[in-house]
């Protein structure tokens, strides 16, 4: 990286941790075969859980530059799940993932 990427990957960081993400990371977007054997390999087993999104963009997930032409960087995020919850006593529980926003809406 450059001194400006690394300054723009500090911001991103410095950023993600505000908004409260676990963890977040830079990568080039470069093939993944073992990753992809994986992937079809659940799909092939119909281990997708009924995620039709999986089996519909496997050649944009081996080459992510056919759905964003010209990407030069991946950032992937993670959020925890590992906080204390309250239940209480007659009340239905609920996966911790599901109390939080949706991330898939960013915009």
């Amino acid at each position: 990286m450059t001194d400006n990427s690394s300054d723009l990957a500090h911001q991103i960081r410095k950023e993600a941790t505000k908004l409260g993400f676990a963890a977040i990371g830079f990568a080039a977007p470069e093939p993944q075969p073992i990753a992809m054997q994986r992937v079809t390999a659940m799909v092939e087993e119909h281990r997708s859980a009924g995620m039709r999104y999986l089996e519909e963009s496997m050649e944009e997930r081996a080459d992510p530059s056919l759905l964003l032409p010209g990407l030069h960087t991946i950032i992937s995020a993670a959020i925890s799940y590992n906080y204390p919850i309250e239940y209480r006593e007659g009340f239905p529980k609920i996966s911790k993932y599901a109390l939080l926003d949706d991330y898939h809406r960013a915009f």
